[in-house]
């Protein structure tokens, strides 16, 4: 590479400068002299050697003083070792440094010793220093300054400087720096220029080395004043502010480009020195290349007398070079130039109001400010003296917009404008901008531009010109399109209008600031300003100010528009008058029709213009292109009137004339009416006067206008003729006039017409496309197209379309209308009808042609429509028919087709996709006129309103029963009227009890088809034995009647409304009313109650005696005390009973209470005659609960007491809970008698220890009749309480008979080894009777009951003894698990076994022992209802157990039992145990069977619900497949799913599986789209990947492919299976238990879990993570957890309470386990699962154990009805038993009798 090459050929910096901040290279220092602790101070000096060397030193120190010597030691070592380093072989002076008065001087040549003072030096701050020796001071010190730049400056250098910008640049820092001179001090910059040298000087502060400033200015990228050009932004306009530092290259570069060799002298006011820089080209570039530092020589002098005298006040800066490049120059131009650039220095009035020169420049000694001459100078001259439009304009930009091109360009936050617009008007008809053209070139300053060309606008930049921004009208000051005259007036206008921009320093310059940098987005802005910015570019913001008011761009448009005119109306002189007298004419109506704004015009007929004399009359031509109006051919006129804007004196500012065309009459042409004060233009022609000027307008002899009126007769037009399609395809027209039209049918590309002339005739016409058969006159046509809908209303239109067509040339031949039809019209043949098509010259409208166009309606049918019905009336009730509909045919563009035939209907209601009913036997008809359908007859049933509530909304859907077409309209389909009715209510289903209201009770109402009837519908209630709590009832004749509304649920609620106001035992009904019509009915009976007494027989009684304790009860029809008959007259329930007697008086006023169904009278007084009477007991409130009594009165006393056993009485009170003994003795024995009410007391006070499953205790009397006092006495309330183990009351123990205690020994405890329990044995003795007696049959005690005892136990307690009567009510065991177990109530441990002891002498009792329930943490109904009897004979009684079967099952299976009547009561108290053992056994194996049935039920239900989730609402729904989802997928752009679905399979990588919604499928399209819209379509388009990695690389595997969208990914690695071991099955599912509702079962509607009811992609079945999991139990399980799927919505929410983790229903709503709820309809879901109907193998299987289990199932059931009929023979066995058993011990009672 050359070395010799030039500093200007380097690469030239980008042309995007903005302000740069450039990082510097740090010289390097020593170490040890740089550490900077705390306190200590840097100091640097250059030390100037005398032997023309310069050393620099820098200091580090605490101290303020250093000795000389010591300094001078350093200095040695430093320049010792810069020696050894001197590569040069150039030698050297030595230096004395032995010299005695060795010393250092400063810039101010003051001596230094004996030390150095720091404190005179600022620390961080360069210092010269001059080193003496005794030798001779050199002029030039070698390597005085370096400049060594940025490495990166090198490759950035411009390299196209011109001599005129590389001045300018020398120029700008002279101008920046003597800008901060004082005031008083002179700013003179003066440049001289010779063939050898060129000198700029300026007075400036200078510079003297200090602070590295001469270096900066010598040193590139190193600039003085750039930090200071941020002063330069804002301030006043023209804003100069010379702060052009932007670059720090512009002083050396330009000195270099301009010379060889340059010298920089520079001196400051503080310093008398003169310090030099020497810059030489060719050393530069080889220190460069050599990397050697940029060292350069410098040296000091004294300043010169002409220095001085330049720069009275001691400080200037002068750049000297030497052999300049330049060796001509013209120095006149060079001066206009630099006076141009720097004019507001030199000659600014905008400051101080007054012309002032803030700087004095000079050119070779003469004064830039003197000279004439200049485009700016000369610009300024031309132009008017109107006021300028002037604007300021503000731009700011964000911070984070600040930073464009790089992180270190930035732009400044905001900058300022000002636009100064300048018109230059047009004088004496000649332009100014042309006469500022021709005045340059004159003066030898000639440009390339014209008057069009001429730039219009200037940039300034801190006053500074940037002499190549020429740039055109900026976008406000273009002309805005104003059709006619006035548009090009105003666009005339715009084009004098130059616009002077003044910028600050916030807008950036090009290097070598000739313009603004283009793509700097302060200049864009100014460039485009006017004009919307575009998007990206709208990060500047402008705010525009006018006079200091503020305004938007169209404002500032408008006020620059009405500046214009104005500018226009007062400078503007086109032309001074005429040659005539004007006459002055009013034109105030006619302005905008002559173009002109004045109200006042002059009117010549004679002008002088251009030489040439014009004269009204005259005939001219006006050339093509003139003016608007002459833009097609010639025009031909006479020249009528020159008319001029205003009156006479004034500026002229328009001028106009007017013409005739050659064709048009005089009658026709202008006319100046109502003397001579007004004009009327008419046809003539108003065109501007610079036609002239242009010579577009020329005179025209008699022999060419007599040519053209010729011409013009033969061509004159006579018709309107249409092309036909053969004559357009000639012109290659596509188009011709359309014949045969149907709706739809596209218009012709073009109409296409000619105007005929007079001379064509048809009859002598071949070529109709003959020129001279066609008109070629610039006439319009106009096309005028009606419609009208039928042939017969010919009056009627509605205008459709409109047009006026010029002619226009093809193929060569003119006077071709096109009227492009198809391009304006494109639906015109949409609308079925008539269409009139009307053609007709503007100017002759005589001269017309008309055609007619039929459309008809288009055969493709598009829908039906349903005609004159709105739909509010479309409503029916269900049951009847919808009114008669009229449906039209219509095709796609709403014509109405007639229909060919009566179509074949089918007619469907439904609703939200389902199906309600389907109408038949509908009547279809057609109009005669064919163009409407009539359907009638549209009865609608439907049982399916219910799914419609509560707006009964649905859709009628009338169709073609091929599906071809169809019709669908709203309508409201509400139920029938009331019809049918289901009575709810638990309490009715019972016995009903007088005065009982009816709390839960409510009436679903139905109408004829099973819907529920429409709310507020009204039924009328009519009850009979009931009455109404609201007291709403009307008392009608056959009952009570009253009138409710149905609910929004179809129901009448009756909650407590009704109250029971029959008795006991009646018949009670309640019936539904509607429309006078009784729909419902329903027969009650209250409950049966009897009232009796509880003694019988009343025999033997004394006449005149009294009967006393007399009881009465009331029983139920099972015998049982009604405790709820109790007296509460507080309460409003009173129970008395009345005696009535008509054989004897007695006092029925007396009232006696019930107490817990029971009512004692404590005496009757009996009549004293003997006879038998009869009593009669009556219910005071209820009569029908009435009892007679029978009483045989005798006279005879009995004395005897064996007859005391007619007397005595043994009255027992049953009830629910226990059973009482009472005893009426005879009258004689009253201290043994029992008190009733004694016991009733104390059987009140301890009802709150009975219970239920408390065992009874019955007495069994055995009487001696020789002994009467030896009668046993009880108390009436003989109830042992269970807490008690068998005591007896206290309160009853003086009367009580201690039977314990004669039991105790007669008691024994036997072990039975065959585990059946232990027995017990009664062995009682009659009263001196030592017999033993027989053993009893074995009573199984069990030991887990209160009465049991263990072998090892003592005895327990003896109970009362008691019979038990039946067990028949089957054993419910609840135990932890809520299963129920039914199993027999006999079994081992709750089986009691009856035996007895009978005597023939003695009064010993039968003891029957039946244990308590069991106390245990299960809890056990008891096993029947145990009522306690009495009796009172000696021999015990088996009582016969009830049956829970039918009599004739017992009787069947009696048949099979042996006889027993040879049995003796041994062997039949054997066989009843044996019997009652079997019973147990069946029991047992029942128990088990059933449980195990409910195991194998269980796993049905499981099963079942595997197998119904392949078969769940199979829809008619078109299914969607892996293609169709595929295919959904990929129109997602940009997205992860779209491009993965795009790779094919094979090209994946292993790691990647693909999209979510791909990798399984689902058996139907509803559960596919539930599990995508709980999923989400973020979810659905998840990426499923191995692990992270494979996710993280995904976008970089798109194989090109653009992924600008976020995804999700799932890495199926890092999931956690909650499943301990992986199952081989591809397809098996997980072992999720099903929900299980309180009462133990699945919940109705269960189809499964979500997870279990996918099924894996075929590709990916195998799939498997490194733990051996596929995708079941990682990716699916991760998405839908134990997600429940329900059939529908009411089965999901009755399922709540087993619902964990969400649920969904496929009708449409989800929960999601935490509150929410999404219902209602949604927007369905567009990603779906695959559906796949076929089943799988699992399923096969699953099918194949459900038929297994159900054949098990089978067989269990029927072994399950062989125990029970086992079980039922045992129980008749035990049955018949105990029937023989009690009979055998009647017998031997009697027999002992």
């Amino acid at each position: 590479m050359d070395s010799k090459r030039p500093l200007n050929n380097m690469k030239k910096r980008p042309l995007e400068e903005c302000y740069t901040d450039r990082p510097r290279k740090i010289p390097s220092r020593d170490p040890k002299m740089e550490d900077d602790t705390c306190g200590e101070k840097l100091f640097q000096f250059r030390v100037l050697l005398p032997n023309s060397t310069t050393v620099e030193l820098k200091l580090t120190e605490l101290r303020n003083e250093i000795p000389v010597e010591e300094l001078i030691d350093e200095l040695r070592k430093k320049y010792n070792i810069l020696v050894k380093q001197r590569r040069s072989p150039e030698s050297r002076r030595r230096i004395n440094w032995d010299y005695e008065d060795i010393h250092f001087t400063d810039a101010e040549s003051r001596r230094i010793m004996p030390k150095v003072n720091l404190r005179n030096f600022k620390p961080n701050k360069w210092y010269f220093l001059w080193l003496h020796d005794g030798s001779a001071e050199p002029d030039v010190y070698e390597g005085m300054w370096d400049l060594t730049p940025d490495t990166d400056l090198l490759k950035e250098l411009p390299d196209d400087y011109t001599f005129e910008t590389a001045l300018a640049d020398l120029i700008d820092n002279s101008l920046q720096a003597l800008w901060s001179n004082g005031k008083g001090e002179r700013r003179l910059i003066s440049i001289r220029y010779s063939t050898h040298k060129i000198s700029i000087f300026d007075s400036g502060p200078g510079m003297d080395g200090s602070d590295g400033n001469l270096v900066k200015w010598g040193k590139m990228g190193a600039s003085l004043h750039r930090s200071a050009r941020g002063k330069a932004i804002g301030g006043e306009p023209p804003y100069l502010m010379p702060f052009f530092g932007m670059f720090g290259y512009g002083g050396p570069v330009a000195t270099m480009c301009l010379g060889k060799l340059a010298v920089v002298s520079s001196k400051t006011k503080n310093c008398n020195k003169v310090f030099t820089l020497h810059l030489e080209r060719e050393a530069l570039v080889n220190a460069s290349r050599s990397e050697h530092c940029w060292r350069t020589k410098g040296g000091t002098r004294d300043p010169t007398e002409s220095e001085k005298d330049k720069a009275p006040h001691g400080s200037f800066t002068k750049v000297e070079i030497f052999e300049p490049k330049v060796k001509t120059l013209d120095i006149k131009s060079f001066r206009c130039k630099l006076k141009d650039i720097y004019f507001p220095y030199i000659q600014c009035d905008e400051v101080s109001g007054k012309t002032s020169t803030p700087v004095e420049f000079q050119v070779n000694g003469e004064n830039l400010a003197e000279i004439e001459g200049g485009e700016v100078a000369t610009t300024n001259l031309h132009s008017c003296n109107g006021p300028d439009f002037v604007v300021q304009l503000h731009f700011s930009i964000s911070q984070s917009s600040s930073s464009m091109a790089g992180q270190n360009q930035r732009v400044f936050l905001e900058a300022n404008a000002r636009l100064k617009c300048v018109y230059f008007p047009i004088t004496k008809g000649e332009e100014s901008i042309q006469k500022i053209l021709d005045s340059l070139t004159s003066d030898g300053f000639g440009t390339r531009e014209n008057f069009e060309s001429f730039s219009r606008v200037s940039v300034r930049r801190l006053g500074r010109l940037l002499p190549d921004t020429r740039w055109a009208l900026l976008p406000f000051m273009e002309p805005k399109p104003i059709k006619g005259e006035k548009g090009h007036s105003l666009k005339r206008n715009c084009s004098r209008v130059k616009c002077f921009i003044d910028t600050d320093s916030g807008f950036n310059p090009t290097p070598h600031k000739t313009d603004l940098a283009q793509h700097h987005p302060y200049t864009k802005a100014l460039k485009n300003f006017g004009n919307k910015a575009p998007e990206n570019e709208n990060e500047v913001e402008v705010e525009i100010s006018r006079d200091g008011k503020k305004m938007t761009v169209t404002e500032l448009e408008k006020q620059y528009t009405n500046w214009i005119s104005e500018m226009h109306d007062c400078y503007d002189d086109e032309i001074t008058g005429g040659l005539d007298e004007p006459i002055i004419v009013l034109v105030s109506s006619m302005r905008k029709k002559l173009g002109i704004t004045a109200e006042v015009v002059r009117v010549h007929k004679k002008i002088m213009r251009k030489g040439q004399c014009w004269t009204a009359g005259q005939k001219i031509k006006v050339l093509k292109g003139a003016c608007p109006g002459c833009h097609n051919s010639n025009v031909y006129a006479t020249l009528e009137y020159i008319i001029l804007q205003g009156l006479p004196g004034d500026a002229c500012g328009e001028a106009r004339l007017i013409c005739r065309p050659y064709d048009k009459p005089e009658n026709k042409g202008c006319h100046l009416g109502n003397n001579n004060n007004t004009i009327d233009i008419r046809d003539s022609l108003v065109l501007p006067i610079r036609i002239i000027d242009s010579e577009k307008c020329i005179p025209v002899d008699e022999v060419e206008w007599g040519k053209k009126l010729e011409a013009h007769n033969q061509k004159s037009p006579s018709s309107i003729d249409l092309l036909s399609d053969i004559e357009c395809q000639k012109l290659e027209i596509e188009g011709a006039f359309p014949t045969l039209v149907q709706a739809g049918d596209a218009p012709p590309m073009n109409i296409v017409a000619v105007i005929r002339p007079k001379s064509f005739r048809v009859e002598n016409c071949s070529n109709r496309l003959d020129q001279k058969f066609i008109c070629k006159d610039n006439l319009e046509i106009i096309l005028e197209i009606k419609y009208r809908a039928d042939e017969k209303r010919k009056g009627e239109f509605d205008h459709i379309y409109s047009a006026r067509v010029s002619p226009s040339s093809h193929q060569g031949l003119h006077g071709i209308y096109l009227f492009p039809l198809r391009m304006k019209q494109p639906l015109l043949f949409k609308k079925a009808g008539f269409l009139t098509f009307s053609f007709f010259l503007k100017e002759q409208k005589d001269i017309h042609v008309e055609q007619i166009v039929r459309v008809r309606a288009s055969a493709e049918v598009a829908r039906w429509e349903v005609v004159g019905c709105n739909n509010d009336e479309l409503r029916v009730r269900v049951g009847s028919c919808f009114k008669p509909l009229s449906v039209e045919c219509y095709d796609k563009y709403d014509n109405c087709v007639p229909f060919a035939s009566v179509p074949k209907l089918k007619i469907i209601l439904s609703s939200n996709g389902t199906i309600l009913t389907e109408a038949h036997s509908t009547k279809v008809d057609i109009t005669l006129d064919k163009s409407k359908i009539l359907i009638e007859e549209i009865f609608i049933e439907s049982g399916r309103l219910d799914e419609i509530l509560p707006n009964y909304e649905a859709t009628l859907n009338i169709s073609r029963v091929d599906k071809a077409f169809s019709v669908s309209l709203p309508c409201r389909v509400i139920p029938g009227i009331p019809e049918k009715i289901t009575l709810h209510s638990s309490l009715l289903k019972k016995q009903l009890k007088p005065g009982q209201i009816i709390e839960d009770l409510a009436l679903e109402v139905f109408d004829e088809y099973n819907n529920h009837v429409e709310k507020d519908e009204t039924v009328t209630l009519r009850v009979d034995g009931f009455s109404f709590t609201d007291g709403s009832g009307v008392v009608r004749g056959e009952g009570t009647d009253c009138t409710k509304k149905v609910d929004a649920k179809g129901f009448v609620d009756l909650g407590n409304t009704l109250k029971v106001s029959k008795g006991y035992c009646k018949n009670v009904f309640l019936s539904v009313i509607s429309k006078e019509k009784e729909i419902f009915k329903q027969w009650f009976v209250t409950v049966l109650r009897e009232l009796r007494p509880v003694t019988k027989v009343f025999k033997n009684c004394e006449a005149g005696s009294q009967l006393e304790n007399i009881v009465f009860e009331i029983t139920d029809s099972q015998g049982n005390v009604d405790e709820s008959i109790h007296d509460e007259d507080k309460h409003g329930q009173p129970h008395t009973l009345s005696i009535l007697s008509d054989s004897f008086e007695v006092d029925n006023t007396v009232r006696y209470s019930f107490r817990r169904g029971c009512c004692t009278i404590r005496s009757i007084p009996l009549p004293r005659r003997e006879g038998i009477f009869s009593l009669s007991a009556v219910h005071s409130r209820y009569p029908e609960l009435k009892t007679v009594v029978k009483v045989e009165v005798e006279n005879t006393r009995v004395e005897n007491p064996r007859l005391c056993e007619n007397y005595q009485v043994l009255r027992h009170s049953p009830s629910s809970n226990s059973q009482e003994t009472r005893g009426a003795f005879s009258p004689q024995s009253s201290l043994k008698q029992v008190h009733i009410e004694n016991a009733q007391e104390e059987e009140e006070n301890h009802r709150s220890t009975r219970n239920h499953e408390d065992m009874m205790n019955v007495v069994i009397s055995n009487h001696r009749p020789c002994e009467s006092n030896e009668i046993l006495r009880h108390s009436p309330s003989l109830k042992v309480p269970k807490e008690t183990h068998g005591a007896f009351s206290p309160r009853s123990s003086q009367k009580q008979v201690n039977v314990e205690n004669a039991r105790k020994e007669n008691f024994k405890r036997v072990r039975n080894d065959d585990n059946m329990g232990n027995f017990i044995y009664s062995n009682h003795k009659s009263r001196g009777n030592d017999q033993f007696p027989r053993q009893s049959p074995p009573l199984k005690a069990s030991l887990e009951t209160h009465g049991a005892f263990s072998p090892r136990s003592t005895p327990p307690a003896y109970k009362t003894p008691m019979l038990l009567e039946h067990v028949d009510t089957p054993l419910q065991v609840h135990t932890e698990n809520g299963e129920e177990n039914h199993r027999s109530t006999r079994n081992d441990e709750d089986m009691g076994n009856v035996f007895s002891d009978d005597r023939a002498c003695g009064n010993d009792q039968f003891l029957l022992h039946t244990p308590s329930s069991r106390a245990t943490h299960e809890t056990l109904s008891p096993p029947s209802s145990m009522k306690l009897i009495p009796y009172n004979c000696s021999s015990p009684v088996f009582i016969t157990p009830k049956m829970d079967h039918t009599d004739a099952q017992i009787e069947n299976s009696a048949t099979s039992i042996q006889d027993h009547g040879s049995l003796s009561q041994q062997e039949l108290g054997d066989a009843l145990v044996n019997c009652g053992m079997a019973v147990n056994d069946h029991d047992r194996e029942l128990g088990r069977l059933r449980l195990y049935r409910r195991q194998i039920h269980q796993d049905i239900t499981n099963l079942q619900a595997s197998v119904d989730r392949d078969f769940i609402n199979v829809s008619t729904t078109p299914t969607c497949d892996k293609e169709l989802v595929s295919k959904q997928i990929e129109s997602k752009k940009e997205s992860a799913a779209s491009v993965m679905c795009k790779i094919p399979f094979e090209s994946r990588t292993q790691d990647v599986l693909g999209v979510v919604a791909l990798l399984g499928t689902v058996r139907s399209i509803e559960l596919s789209r539930m599990l995508a819209e709980y999923l989400g379509e973020d979810q659905m388009l998840a990426i499923a990947c191995r692990n992270y990695k494979a996710a993280y690389h995904l976008k970089a595997n798109s194989l090109g492919e653009t992924i600008s969208r976020g995804y999700h990914a799932v890495c199926l690695e890092d999931i956690s299976a909650r499943f301990l071991e992986p199952s081989s099955d591809p397809q098996q599912l997980l072992p999720l238990k099903a929900p299980i509702l309180p009462n133990g079962i699945v919940p109705l509607g269960f189809l499964g879990y979500a997870v279990n009811m996918m099924d894996i992609e075929e590709s990916h079945i195998q799939w498997r993570t490194e733990s051996g999991y596929g995708l079941r139990e990682t990716l699916f399980y991760r998405l839908f957890g134990e997600l429940q799927v329900y059939k529908d919505e009411p089965s999901m929410f009755s399922a709540q309470s087993c619902i964990k983790e969400g649920a969904l229903s496929l009708d449409g709503c989800i929960t999601r386990g935490n509150g929410l709820i999404s219902l209602g309809h949604k927007e369905p879901p567009e990603i779906l699962f695959p559906v796949n109907r076929p089943l799988s193998a699992r399923v096969l299987r699953a099918e194949q154990s459900l038929a297994e289990k159900r054949l098990e199932m089978k067989e269990i059931n029927k072994r399950i009805d062989e125990e029970e009929s086992a079980y039922i023979r045992a129980k008749a066995e035990l049955f018949s038993t105990g029937k023989k058993f009690n009979s055998l011990s009647q017998n031997g009672s009697h027999r002992s009798r």
